[in-house]
């Protein structure tokens, strides 16, 4: 097989592989933060300790999507120097600048506080023990805004200059990277999608339980069932969709009409570059 399609071949399965967990894991860590913040605000009642049962029970799942998405993630970033080196050391000035942001900010906030999070519990105060979840929550929001600002640039350059003498572009605004306009709507999009693909994943397994025990099924594993909407989680989706359909047209035209192409002629279209 030609090495560049083996390349290929190999980013994409490992890229489809990370991404069915990153948003799950993102998702989850934010409903476990809810789910303990209601623990703690009735936990004088019984339906404070359910949720409490219902964080430490979603919360074992949330830290095995945690390790994995460190697993796939770390050789998809190995990935780019050792399958595609010409990319790297033509855009890695500048790609490289919010993915080095999100190792040294985001996952190190994220993997501190989950710790903090995991062997805290008896020895920290209640209020230190959320607050340590929700800081990872915000620290898995985070990585996902500094990877999407990668994502973004390939999609939309911004902030670069081209220097002739190195064959290479040269960062000139960090700030022009984080605040793409690519970047400002499909940050919205891919964290709403996350907390709805976590709900899907908590009312599948409530389903599943309601389905094999019926209503003695324990209320940690039915309860999310009555929180979860599909319809409204769906329209909050939505509503980012448009604008990056807006966006996509004024920066990637071609793309943009690529893909109704097929819709007016009603076969493939050819290749296009």
């Amino acid at each position: 097989m030609d090495p560049t399609m083996l390349a290929r071949w190999q980013f994409a399965s490992l890229t489809i592989y990370h991404f069915m967990i990153v948003p799950l894991s993102i998702g989850l860590t934010l409903m476990v933060a809810v789910m303990q913040s209601l623990a703690y605000r009735h936990r004088t009642t019984a339906g404070g300790q359910t949720w409490d049962r219902a964080s430490r029970f979603w919360g074992r799942s949330m830290l095995v999507l945690f390790a994995l998405g460190i697993v796939t993630g770390i050789v998809q970033e190995f990935q780019f120097g050792m399958n595609w080196s010409a990319y790297s050391r033509f855009v890695g000035d500048i790609f490289g600048a919010p993915l080095a942001m999100e190792g040294l900010i985001a996952f190190f906030l994220e993997s501190t506080f989950l710790g903090v999070w995991i062997f805290g519990r008896g020895l920290l105060s209640p209020r230190l023990h959320l607050a340590s979840i929700w800081l990872a929550a915000f620290g898995s929001v985070i990585s996902a805004y500094f990877i999407l600002a990668a994502n973004s640039f390939m999609q939309h350059p911004v902030g670069l200059v081209f220097n002739p003498a190195r064959h290479r572009v040269e960062l000139t605004s960090i700030w022009q990277v984080l605040t793409n306009s690519t970047q400002l709507v499909t940050f919205p999009h891919t964290v709403l999608a996350a907390v709805m693909t976590a709900g899907g994943l908590l009312l599948s397994v409530s389903a599943w339980h309601l389905r094999r025990q019926g209503v003695e099924a324990d209320p940690v594993q039915r309860r999310p069932t009555a929180g979860f909407r599909h319809d409204e989680q769906r329209r909050a989706v939505g509503q980012p969709v448009g604008g990056q359909v807006t966006v996509e047209g004024d920066v990637e035209p071609v793309h943009l009409a690529s893909d109704r192409v097929p819709q007016q002629r009603r076969r493939p279209p050819g290749l296009l570059v």
